[in-house]
Formats: structure tokens, sequence, C-alpha cells
């Protein structure tokens, strides 16, 4: 479910969002965190729309998920303050190409695949 909701905000923004965070380090984690590189973003829309547009996609994505969505579009210099941690591109995987520190942050045992 996760790649499919990825692949509707790849669809809908023409953007790739990535997880991000500490679900992609492993151990503990209380969020799942998406990020998505639009730079115009900041550039048309007040910050209160950002933060508000960024709140109800993150709702949105835990309703269609079931997980604990943080999803936030960013521009340039907070997006790339992950370089060097790992980023997992969203909607763009098949099956045969299945993740497995995805299948950890689904929950999945290491059998189950979506």
């Amino acid at each position: 479910m996760l790649d499919q909701w990825g692949r509707q905000l790849r669809d809908a923004f023409e953007q790739t969002p990535y997880l991000v965070g500490s679900v992609e380090r492993g151990g503990d984690w209380r969020d799942v965190d998406v990020r998505m590189l639009l730079p115009w973003a900041e550039d048309v829309m007040s910050p209160f729309a950002v933060y508000t547009l960024n709140v109800a996609i993150s709702l949105w994505g835990r309703h269609v998920t079931g997980l604990p969505i943080d999803f936030q579009m960013q521009g340039e210099e907070a997006f790339h303050s992950y370089d060097g941690e790992t980023r997992n591109p969203l909607g763009g995987r098949s099956k045969t190409k299945y993740d497995g520190v995805t299948k950890f942050a689904l929950g999945l045992p290491s059998g189950d695949r979506p």
C-alpha cells in the first residue's frame, strides 16, 4: 500500500516521494517519514499553506496505508539535509525488486510481500 500511495503522489506532483528517516535505519521508529522535493512550493505558497498541505497529505497517507505517515514537501535545502542517508523511492518499485528495508518498515515477516 505504501508504494501504491507513493505512485499516486508521484503522479499528482510529477516528483518522486522518498522514504527517509528512522524507518529506513531500522530499529525503533514512531512514524514513517516521506519527503518530496518541491522547490516551487515555497515560492508560490505561504509557509502556512505548505504546512496545511503537508498535514492533509500525511492524513491521506495514514488513511490509505494504515501507517503513521509524516509527509513533507520540501525545498532544496531541507530535502538535501538527507544527503548521505538512505532514501528509498516510493511508487516505482516492482515486487521483483522488493526492498527488505521497506518490508521491515511495513512490519511484515521476512517471507511475506504485499
